[in-house]
C-alpha cells in the first residue's frame, strides 16, 4: 500500500473512531493520472459535513472561536456571531463595521478585534458582549493613513502581548506590537527586524500567516523569491530567519498560513493563489523551525490551516480541503469546496471552515 493511500486509510479510521456515526465511509479511488501521487479521497458527505450559508455577497476569511461562540468577518465589513453546538451553528448576531474589508478577527480577554486590509488600515475592537453596527461602540485601536499600508493578520499571547504583520512599508518589514491587549500598537523598529528579501511580502489569506504561541514565541510567514519565516522567542524584541522549501520564486508564492501543535511541531501551507493545483504547498517541522521538510500529497494552494488534535491537521483552499494524520508529512484531499479559513474546536469536536460567497461547513470529528 502506498504511503498516501495508507494515510487516507488512517484518516478514515480517525473519523470513524471520533464521529460516533454508524454510517459507513465511502472511499473512492481517484484517477491516478490526475496526480503525481496515488491517492484516495473520502466522500465528505459520509463524514456528516454540514454546509451553511451566511451572506452570499461576502467572502469570509476571518474566523475564530471563543469557547462555544464562533466569530467570522467578511469582505464588506460583515461580522457574524454564532453559537456552536455539537452539530450546528446558530447565527444570532450580524453587524457591519464601516464596510471595511476585514481579513482577521481575534478574541482577546473580553474584547473582539478586527483587522482590515488596504489603505487606510484599521484595527478596531468592541466588547464581545456588545457586537453592534453602532460606530460609537467600536474603538479604533490602530489607524494608518499611508496609501501603501497593507496589513495581513494579527495574533496574541495569553498575557495580552500581540503582533500584527503586513507587507513591507517604507522599504522595511511592517510589524506592530501591543503590550496591553491590543489597546495600543507600536511599530517594531526596522533595526530589530531582518531585511526584506526580494519581492518579499505577507499574504492576507486567513490571518494565519502569523502565530503567537507559548511564552514569547512567534512565527511570521512570508513569500516571494524565498519562503522565509521570522521567529522570535522574546515577544518580538529580536528575530531570526528560517528558510522553508515551500513553493516560492516570485511574488505571490510562499507561506499563506501556519498551524502549530506546540512550540516545536508545526505546519506551514500556501503556494500560489494563481496556481490552485500547484505543488510544494506544505512543509512541516519537528524542531521549532530549525529544519523543514516538504509534505507530500494534498491538492495545491492552501490559504488556511489548523491543528486538530495529536498529529492531525486540516487545511483549506480554493480547490478543496486536505487532511493529514501524521503531523503534515502526507496529505489527502477530502472535498473540493472553495474555503478560505479553518479552525478546530476540541470542546465540541468540530472543524469549521468559511469561504467565498458566504459559504462554510461544519465537520464533526
Amino acid at each position: 500500500m502506498c504511503k498516501v493511500c495508507f494515510v487516507a486509510y488512517l484518516i478514515a479510521l480517525f473519523f470513524m473512531g471520533c464521529s460516533g456515526s454508524n454510517n459507513p465511509l465511502v472511499i473512492t479511488e481517484e484517477d491516478s493520472s490526475k496526480s503525481s501521487h496515488d491517492s484516495l479521497s473520502i466522500d465528505i458527505a459520509k463524514l456528516n459535513c454540514r454546509v451553511f450559508l451566511l451572506d452570499s455577497s461576502q467572502h469570509y476569511r476571518g474566523l475564530t472561536v471563543d469557547h462555544s461562540i464562533v466569530f467570522v468577518t467578511g469582505s464588506k465589513g460583515h461580522v457574524a456571531q454564532g453559537l456552536l453546538s455539537t452539530d450546528s451553528i446558530k447565527w444570532r448576531v450580524h453587524c457591519n463595521v464601516d464596510s471595511l474589508h476585514l481579513r482577521d478577527i481575534e478574541v482577546v480577554s473580553d474584547s473582539i478585534f478586527v483587522l482590515s486590509i488596504g489603505a487606510p488600515g484599521f484595527i478596531k475592537s468592541i466588547s464581545k458582549s456588545k457586537i453592534t453596527d453602532d460606530r460609537s461602540l467600536w474603538n479604533t485601536t490602530y489607524f494608518n493613513s499611508d496609501s501603501n499600508v497593507f496589513m495581513d493578520g494579527f495574533s496574541f499571547w495569553d498575557n495580552g502581548y500581540g503582533l500584527t504583520y503586513g507587507d513591507p512599508l517604507n522599504e522595511f518589514h511592517f510589524l506592530l506590537k501591543t503590550k496591553n491587549y491590543g489597546k495600543e500598537w507600536i511599530r517594531i523598529d526596522s533595526i530589530q527586524l531582518p531585511k526584506p528579501a526580494m519581492e518579499e511580502a505577507g499574504f492576507a489569506a486567513s490571518g494565519t500567516g502569523l502565530a503567537c504561541i507559548g511564552d514569547g514565541v512567534a512565527f511570521v510567514g512570508w513569500g516571494g523569491v524565498k519562503a522565509r519565516i521570522f521567529k522570535t522567542i522574546d515577544y518580538g524584541e529580536s528575530w531570526c530567519v528560517q528558510e522553508t522549501p515551500i513553493a516560492h520564486g516570485k511574488a505571490g508564492k510562499g507561506i499563506y498560513c501556519m498551524a502549530w501543535k506546540n512550540q516545536l511541531e508545526g505546519v506551514v501551507a500556501g503556494g500560489n493563489w494563481e496556481e490552485p493545483a500547484g505543488d510544494s504547498c506544505y512543509a512541516y517541522t519537528k524542531d521549532g523551525g530549525e529544519t523543514w521538510k516538504l509534505g507530500i500529497g494534498g491538492s495545491g494552494y492552501r490559504s488556511g490551516i489548523c491543528h486538530v488534535e495529536g498529529e492531525v491537521y486540516c487545511s483549506v483552499g480554493s480547490n478543496g480541503t486536505d487532511l493529514s494524520v501524521d503531523g503534515g508529512a502526507t496529505w489527502v484531499q477530502i472535498n473540493k469546496q472553495n474555503m478560505n479559513a479553518v479552525v478546530a474546536v476540541p470542546s465540541s469536536r468540530n472543524i469549521i471552515a468559511i469561504g467565498s460567497k458566504g459559504r462554510g461547513f461544519l465537520l464533526p470529528y
